[in-house]
């Protein structure tokens, strides 16, 4: 009687735990945060003990990473080789200090990039099929409001694709990214373009609206365009988008302003120009 009751114990502790044991092991292919730092818990839990230096990393961005004005989102792109790699997770924070404890900015991932937001942080959703070894990360961080120094920081497993978490998945962190973040001296044009042969901001009288028109070779390094009122206060901002967008948003936006006078500023990646314009309705 006794070796039945505890049997039966055994059973019902089992199928109590199965699911927590499931939910655990679905959690971490569904991807993790929190492991970014070098001095903390890292992916040596459940993998390769240590990390590897076979892991080849490149990381590039549509920004100088040491002017960044704040307000402004920038394109990151990570890849990560491994020649057997069959599949890739990572997680990627950008931190206030190297293996800081506060997340700063804001990480957003670009669609069909195998990353979800969790925790202010960058994850995989399931493990990323690998080609030839290799698997690029596409992401977006838009700088914080405060001037400041931050850093870009990521682990990234390349795994065997065994399905299970085993000591043959190799990893390692990227080396941190210096992210500084600088307030822009403001630099009013004379109503010009960057080739002085236009202006940005046009009058249309057909729709009595204004519309934007911004020479192609710069409007790849436009970030955002505000509209502020005459004491400084910001109305909208608008991220870099299609010429066509952004003109679409414009629109909407002088429908629901009161007549008056408005200043349009235009961030570029290492300039600012303002245009003043003026709403009679």
């Amino acid at each position: 009687m006794k070796t039945y009751l505890k049997t039966k114990l055994i059973v019902y502790q089992t199928l109590i735990l199965l699911p927590l044991i499931v939910l655990f092991s679905f959690a971490k292919k569904s991807g993790i945060t929190g492991v970014t730092n070098s001095n903390a818990k890292s992916c040596g839990e459940c993998h390769a003990p240590s990390p590897s230096n076979n892991i080849v990393f490149s990381i590039n961005s549509d920004a100088d990473l040491n002017n960044i004005p704040p307000n402004t989102r920038i394109k990151f792109t990570l890849t990560s080789s491994y020649p057997s790699a069959k599949v890739s997770g990572t997680n990627i924070a950008v931190k206030n200090a190297i293996n800081g404890t506060q997340n700063v900015g804001t990480l957003s991932p670009e669609m069909n990039s195998g990353l979800k937001l969790k925790n202010s942080e960058l994850t995989h959703s399931s493990p990323n099929n690998c080609l030839n070894g290799e698997f690029t990360y596409n992401f977006y961080w838009t700088s914080p409001q405060n001037e400041g120094t931050y850093y870009l920081q990521a682990a990234v497993l390349m795994g065997n694709g065994n399905g299970k978490e085993d000591a043959n998945d190799v990893w390692n962190w990227i080396q941190p990214v210096q992210l500084t973040v600088k307030n822009q001296p403001s630099t009013v044009n004379d109503n010009t373009s960057i080739n002085s042969q236009k202006k940005f901001l046009y009058f249309e009288p057909s729709s009595d609206k204004f519309t934007i028109n911004i020479p192609f070779d710069k409007i790849v390094e436009l970030n955002s365009i505000q509209i502020f009122d005459l004491q400084g206060k910001e109305i909208s901002s608008m991220n870099h988008k299609s010429q066509e967008i952004i003109n679409t948003e414009f629109s909407s936006i002088q429908e629901i302003l009161p007549s008056g006078v408005y200043l349009i500023t235009y961030n570029f990646l290492k300039e600012k120009y303002i245009e003043i314009f003026l709403l009679n309705k």
